[in-house]
């Protein structure tokens, strides 16, 4: 019962994109968002719904977020934006999860730019984190790549590190500024604002907070927002700029001593490091991976470190390679190839002609397989990257087909003993399948 209603309430994104704007918009009625509804037929007819005890164990929040979000995508509205007064009567008595869904739908059509300062200062005021969260993401979706100062400031009020010095401190969320961060990042996409840049690097080490359980769960959000945000802002800026400037070393020198571990304050300990690295690495890779976008600088992708030999393996995490793999694919674009021959290329010396089924049931080997998988799919998803588009690449495709077949059957070859193996290849594989070839 409870995988049935797992799937249920993973419907909404792909409902979503099927019915996009197919249901038209009328402004003097009010819009009907369908509740989810967890009950369920067997194949003999009978209707199972899930126990009262089941049902207080789901959390729904984010289920009905999607499905808001979903309904939004259905609008079918070729005027200009939406009316604020007909969006705030939506809302109901409260803030809820499906009328925050349908706020960041809505911004993710364009048409969000109706919302008056004072309803948006409405909804921002309540600090129900969900709609936060989708009124930021909205407004920079709909005012992305415009430099608008009414949205930015919008933005801003919720964000401290975009405060004076001398502004009362704030408790606003770490998930909430994590959006709007982003939103940061897309309302100025590629305009290489250097106040925003500045700012933005220094959030990718975020601050201490006073809970160690809190920083654990969301401070690598906060960080991964402020380093999508600093590469959207300077989106490309290797291929229009030398970046000699002492401001831009700078920079880009930050980032590298965040995605390599090296010089980050404090570092008390070797365990406070390695948990810096796997909060940091990420986001600045990203953040160079997006500065460098399509620059084809070798000299850049060679300081994107990589393991030379099977004992390093265990140095780096497997996520964090994934995201180094795909970094230097970014930055090397023009020699991205659909073909089997140029991911066996990028792998690491010793990992060339590694097979799965032949590797031995140890720890050591266990990390050379996993590392060997995410680098793998990195490449695969930077193929699909390139060749994604109306007119698909048929050879691209076709390469992604046979990792895809090649790399599970190695791991199921291994028998039971790798079941979970198994199960993280299929999910990593399924969704660079499904990714790759939109």
């Amino acid at each position: 019962m409870r995988g049935a209603i797992n799937r249920i309430k993973a419907t909404s994104v792909g409902r979503a994109m099927f019915l996009l704007e197919t249901k038209r918009f009328y402004p003097t009625k009010t819009w009907k968002t369908l509740p989810l509804h967890l009950a369920v037929k067997t194949a003999a007819g009978e209707k199972l719904a899930p126990s009262p005890a089941v049902r207080e164990g789901i959390n729904m929040e984010w289920p009905e977020f999607h499905n808001g979000v979903a309904s939004a995508l259905q609008m079918i509205h070729s005027g200009a934006a939406i009316n604020s007064h007909w969006l705030f009567h939506g809302q109901g008595s409260a803030p809820n999860a499906t009328h925050a869904g349908f706020l960041l739908g809505i911004g993710l059509l364009g048409k969000i730019a109706g919302l008056g300062k004072v309803h948006a200062w409405r909804y921002l005021v309540n600090r129900h984190n969900l709609t936060s969260l989708a009124i930021m993401l909205g407004l920079a979706a709909t005012y992305i790549g415009t430099n608008d100062r009414v949205a930015f400031t919008l933005l801003s009020i919720q964000l401290p590190p975009f405060l004076p010095p001398d502004s009362t401190a704030l408790n606003i969320p770490f998930q909430t500024q994590a959006a709007g961060l982003l939103g940061v990042g897309l309302i100025f996409l590629g305009s290489d604002q250097r106040s925003k840049a500045d700012v933005l690097v220094r959030q990718i080490e975020p601050p201490e907070l006073e809970s160690k359980d809190l920083r654990a769960e969301y401070r690598e959000g906060h960080a991964l927002a402020a380093g999508f945000a600093l590469g959207l802002i300077m989106l490309c800026k290797a291929r229009r700029d030398s970046l000699d400037s002492q401001a831009d070393l700078n920079i880009l020198n930050k980032l590298h001593a965040l995605m390599d571990g090296h010089g980050l304050q404090p570092a008390q300990s070797a365990e406070f490091c390695h948990i810096e690295l796997g909060v940091t690495s990420v986001p600045a890779t990203m953040a160079l991976a997006f500065i460098f976008l399509r620059s084809n600088r070798n000299d850049i992708a060679a300081r994107i470190k990589m393991p030379i030999a099977a004992e390093k393996v265990d140095e780096i995490r497997p996520d964090l390679l994934l995201a180094r793999a795909l970094a230097r694919s970014l930055i090397m674009w023009d020699a991205i190839q659909p073909t089997t021959a140029w991911i066996e290329s990028q792998l690491p010396v010793f990992m060339r002609g590694f097979k799965l089924d032949q590797a031995r049931e140890s720890p050591d080997d266990e990390a050379v397989q996993l590392a060997y998988i995410n680098i793998r799919m990195a490449l695969c998803f930077a193929i699909g990257l390139k060749y994604a588009g109306p007119r698909p690449n048929i050879q691209a495709a076709t390469t992604l087909q046979q990792e895809f077949d090649q790399l599970f059957e190695q791991a199921r070859a291994r028998g039971k003993s790798s079941r979970k193996l198994i199960i993280k290849i299929w999910s990593v594989l399924t969704q660079v399948m499904f990714l790759s070839q939109r």
